[in-house]
C-alpha cells in the first residue's frame, strides 16, 4: 500500500513539474517582431551584452563574453569561448562611434568571465566604481570592484570580494563604495545544477555584503531561480527577478544591515532578467525572454535563434507603495533575427539599449513609442 502511494505521489509530482516547466520555459512559444522606432546594431558587439549600467550623462558600460558552464563535458557553443570577457563603453549620445573596449586591470586580463554589473558614483568626487560578478576559473564566484577612468577608458582593481555565501552568483547591486547585494541564482555548480533546476529546489537567494567589516549576510533565502537585482534611485527599494517564475519581487530596505522587508510580487507572464529603473519616470525596464527553451537551444548553438522582448512596467500606486498598481507595456519584440535572448533594456532620453546573453546589442529610437 505504501509502495503504491509512493509511486502515485512520484507520478503526480512528475506530471505537475513537467506542466510547470513547460509553462515557465515557454515551450514552443514564438517571438513577434515589433519596434518602438528605428533599431540598429551596436558595433562591434557579437557575443553578448548581458548587463548594462548607465551614467547620468548617457555613458553605458556593459559586460560581454559570458561563458556559461554547467557540465565539464558540455560547455555550449565553442564560439562563445573564443571571445574573452570584456567590459565595453558606449556613448548613447554618439551611437555612430560604436562601443569601445575598456582596458582591464592586469589582474583580470587572463581570468575574466563577467556576468551582472552595477555602477556606483560618489556624488561629491564624481568617482565611478563598477561592481562586476566574475566567474573565475580556479577561484570561484567573485565580485570585482573596479574604478573607472573615463578619460583613459580603463579600469583599475580596488578589491576582489569572495565569500562562502557566494555559491552561484548572477548579479550584483551596489549600495555604497564597497557594499552591495549579490544574487545567487542557485546553490549547486556543475551537472548537479541541472537536477536543482528540474526539481525546482528553492536554493537561490540574496546576500548582503557590508563593505566595512567584510561581513556577508543572507538576507533572502529559500527561493527558486532568483536572477537579478536593482536598487531604486532613492535607495528605498530592492527589485529582485525570478527568471522562470516570471516574477518581479519588490522589497523595502531596512537600515544599514542590508535587511529587507517584502512588499509584493508581480507576475509578468514572461521570463524576466535584468532590471533598470528610469531615473526620470520611475518606470522599470526589463529584459525578457519569451522562451527559455529556445534560449537554451541558442546557447548550445549560437546559430539557433531565440526570441527577445522588452517589458516596461509603470508604477501608478502611491509614494509608499508605488507598485500597488502598475501598467505593463511591451515596446520591443523580436523573433531572434535582430537580437537573440535579450537580458537587459536601458532607456536614456529617446533611446533604448537592449543587450543579450551571447548575441548582439541593439539601440532603438523611441520616436514612435509613447506611453500615457
Amino acid at each position: 500500500m505504501l509502495l503504491k502511494a509512493g509511486i502515485f505521489a512520484l507520478f503526480s509530482f512528475t506530471v505537475y513539474r513537467y506542466w510547470q516547466l513547460s509553462t515557465s520555459m515557454g515551450v514552443n512559444r514564438l517571438g513577434y517582431i515589433h519596434r518602438p522606432g528605428n533599431c540598429n546594431l551596436v558595433e562591434p558587439v557579437r557575443l553578448g551584452a548581458e548587463d548594462i549600467a548607465l551614467t547620468d550623462d548617457g555613458l553605458a558600460l556593459f559586460s560581454s563574453g559570458l561563458k556559461p558552464h554547467v557540465c565539464e563535458d558540455h560547455v555550449g557553443d565553442p564560439k562563445s569561448h573564443s571571445h574573452p570577457g570584456r567590459i565595453y563603453v558606449f556613448d548613447v549620445n554618439h551611437p555612430s562611434v560604436g562601443a569601445i573596449e575598456g582596458a582591464l586591470p592586469k589582474e583580470l586580463t587572463e581570468d575574466f568571465n563577467p556576468h551582472g554589473i552595477s555602477l556606483w558614483q560618489d556624488r561629491d568626487s564624481g568617482e565611478l566604481r563598477l561592481f562586476v560578478v566574475n566567474h573565475r576559473k580556479h577561484v570561484g564566484e567573485v565580485v570585482e570592484i573596479l574604478r573607472f577612468d573615463r578619460d583613459a577608458v580603463s579600469f583599475s582593481l580596488i578589491k576582489s570580494v569572495r565569500n562562502d555565501l557566494f555559491t552561484s552568483l548572477n548579479d550584483v547591486a551596489a549600495v555604497g563604495p564597497e557594499s552591495f547585494y549579490a544574487v545567487n541564482d542557485g546553490y549547486f555548480m556543475g551537472c548537479t545544477r541541472i537536477a536543482e533546476i528540474l526539481l525546482g529546489l528553492p536554493l537561490s537567494g540574496v546576500v548582503f555584503y557590508d563593505g566595512v567589516q567584510g561581513r556577508a549576510t543572507s538576507v533572502i533565502g529559500r527561493m527558486a531561480d532568483c536572477n537579478s537585482a536593482a536598487i531604486s534611485r532613492d535607495g528605498t527599494f530592492l527589485y529582485l527577478t525570478q527568471l522562470s517564475e516570471q516574477t518581479l519581487n519588490v522589497y523595502r530596505r531596512r537600515g544599514g544591515d542590508g535587511s529587507l522587508e517584502f512588499v509584493r510580487a508581480i507576475h509578468t507572464g514572461v521570463a524576466i532578467d535584468n532590471v533598470f529603473e528610469d531615473p526620470t519616470t520611475g518606470d522599470l525596464w526589463l529584459g525578457a525572454q519569451p522562451s527559455l527553451q529556445l534560449l537554451a537551444n541558442h546557447m548550445d548553438d549560437l546559430s539557433n535563434k531565440a526570441p527577445s522582448q522588452v517589458i516596461q512596467m509603470r508604477p501608478t500606486g502611491g509614494r509608499d507603495d508605488p507598485f500597488s498598481f502598475y501598467e505593463l507595456y511591451s515596446p520591443f519584440g523580436d523573433d531572434g533575427t535582430l537580437i537573440s535572448g535579450s537580458t537587459v533594456a536601458v532607456r536614456y532620453g529617446r533611446k533604448l539599449l537592449i543587450g543579450s546573453v551571447m548575441h548582439k546589442m541593439v539601440i532603438c529610437d523611441l520616436g514612435h513609442w509613447d506611453t500615457p
